[in-house]
């Protein structure tokens, strides 16, 4: 089974990240100005600069939600996962918040299918999410929703494939347990099975991330041989990415993807991650608060990443900008610094679990270990360690 990590592109972009004004992935009209910040030239990983490098990585996750008005030119290379947005439409209530923009209450199903096909390998199914912002169980009206989104794009994808026939159209499963997972498949899967060479399945993980959650998708995935390529939303953890890598093949996934935004999101916060010493796992470095500068002077005496190498040369160039306030290049320095700790982690995980998988499991997810195996097996209920899952194991060894 093959499996790519995808970085989602951050909602809160900076000048130098990917799709920002001053990154190469930004497809409009550049900014000009002479101070230094503007004449910084900092490359990211998806730039043509660091080709060839450990640091370049052109695989991402996009969603409508964020990125539909902004012009990006992602690498040609990439395996690029279009999201509809779903999630972000209902986290930020959308649909009822006074003086929100008209496009932002609403997502139309033909045009994310549009934008999808235009700038994507792949483009999720426009769900609308189980639960309410406030939390609530919204189940079956979710899945109304859901179901005439996936009749009115269904008419669209042959004409949209016509002009990208290298574009595949997903699905999107949601449900807390085997019932839910089946009744939201089946209700979908009958207006548009999914099963074309290309096509396939996105689960959403409750909670997220969470390897339990995790292996419930993946058992019912096993139940159903027809599903060989799935995507995972926001379930990048080690834990839960581990779980994929170790139990996918056994349910029959010839591919499997899944997504975080957490290099960004701990940037925003002035935290940095560092890898574990068996580069399975990772350790949050402790948050900067004004201008304290213990993360900025670990990246810039200490870290030999590929970023941290250049953040080196910026230093000699541009001290003022540098050696100055914690400002946007910052941002940047921490946001590449903790994508390449993620990547490493994940490569490490991949290879792991194509060589070791059940101690993979064992040391990544602890005490957690059995209670993920007895929720694949689908016996979420008995403490014994469920024989099938454990052949699963040894076969994937």
């Amino acid at each position: 089974m093959k499996f790519l990590f995808l970085p989602a592109l951050s909602s809160q972009l900076t000048r130098f990240m990917p799709g920002g004004l001053a990154s190469a992935q930004y497809a409009g009209k550049p900014t000009r100005s002479s101070s230094p910040m503007q004449r910084l030239r900092c490359p990211n990983w998806m730039d043509e600069q660091v080709r060839g490098t450990q640091a370049y990585y052109p695989h991402v996750l996009a969603s409508y939600y964020y990125f539909r008005n902004i012009a990006l030119a992602l690498p040609k290379d990439g395996y690029v996962f279009g999201d509809s947005g779903g999630f972000s439409l209902m986290r930020h209530d959308g649909e009822e918040r006074a003086g929100v923009a008209p496009h932002q209450r609403r997502l139309d199903p033909v045009d994310v299918l549009e934008w999808q096909a235009r700038l994507c390998s792949v483009g999720a199914l426009v769900d609308k999410p189980p639960v309410d912002g406030s939390g609530n169980r919204i189940w079956e009206l979710a899945l109304t929703i859901t179901a005439k989104n996936a009749r009115d794009a269904a008419e669209a994808y042959p004409c949209v494939r016509e002009r990208f026939p290298d574009f595949r159209w997903w699905g999107v499963v949601h449900g807390r347990d085997g019932n839910d997972l089946e009744r939201w498949y089946q209700a979908i899967r009958a207006i548009y099975a999914f099963e074309a060479p290309g096509e396939g399945w996105a689960f959403k993980p409750r909670p997220a991330s969470d390897p339990v959650g995790t292996a419930r998708c993946l058992s019912f995935i096993r139940q159903h041989p027809e599903i060989t390529r799935a995507h995972f939303f926001a379930a990048a953890s080690p834990q839960a990415v581990a779980v994929i890598c170790a139990l996918g093949a056994g349910c029959g996934l010839e591919f499997a993807s899944a997504d975080a935004e957490t290099s960004g999101n701990l940037a925003r916060n002035r935290k940095l991650l560092r890898p574990t010493p068996d580069c399975w796992g990772y350790r949050y470095g402790l948050a900067e608060v004004g201008e304290e500068r213990t993360c900025r002077d670990y990246l810039l005496w200490k870290c030999t990443c590929f970023s941290c190498q250049a953040l080196r040369e910026d230093a000699e160039r541009f001290p003022e900008v540098v050696m100055g306030k914690y400002n946007e290049y910052w941002l940047h320095r921490f946001h590449f610094h903790n994508h390449l700790a993620q990547v490493r982690v994940m490569q490490n995980i991949i290879e792991a679990a194509a060589n070791q998988p059940d101690a993979l499991l064992r040391a990544v997810l602890g005490k957690g270990y059995g209670p993920v195996l007895r929720v694949f097996d689908g016996q979420p209920d008995q403490a014994a360690l469920p024989a099938t899952a454990v052949r699963t194991l040894r076969n994937a060894a």
